[in-house]
């Protein structure tokens, strides 16, 4: 899975964002009876401060939602881990109905976003969690 994020995707619009401010979010996912392991990695680039958070929502494009998954916080770019998901992420993720978002002290309820997509390459390994895949990730964007 994978997802592309901008300031232009965000809702509600964030305030002060650089036409810069980007993001890249690539995932697997391994099922488990209804839920799963979602291993993910993500960068961004042109923020307006620090990374607070990143989250996996509910929410179709142009809809905020509630978090599904939280993912880092404070977050680094480049940041990768595993989480566990029940059957609703699963469901969400594999049918277009989440997005990714990193979140700021700027634009609290985000600053960039993305509507995460099938496709992409997997993140490689566990980060900081632990799962029982491998997958194989080639990095091919040059983001910091």
């Amino acid at each position: 899975m994978t997802a592309t994020a901008s300031a232009a995707k965000e809702v509600p619009r964030p305030t002060g964002v650089s036409a810069r401010a980007r993001g890249i979010f690539n995932a697997g996912l391994t099922r488990r009876g209804t839920g799963g392991t979602l291993s993910w990695r993500l960068t961004f680039r042109g923020l307006t401060g620090k990374a607070a958070a990143a989250h996996v929502h509910l929410g179709k494009p142009g809809k905020a939602g509630n978090v599904l998954v939280a993912l880092c916080g404070p977050c680094r770019s480049g940041a990768r881990s595993t989480s566990k998901v029940n059957r609703r992420t699963v469901t969400a993720l594999l049918g277009g109905g989440a997005y990714v978002n990193v979140h700021t002290a700027k634009n609290p309820a985000g600053e960039i976003r993305g509507q995460i997509k099938k496709g992409g390459k997997p993140p490689t390994g566990t980060g900081s969690g632990t799962t029982t895949t491998t997958t194989t990730y080639t990095d091919t964007y040059n983001y910091p």
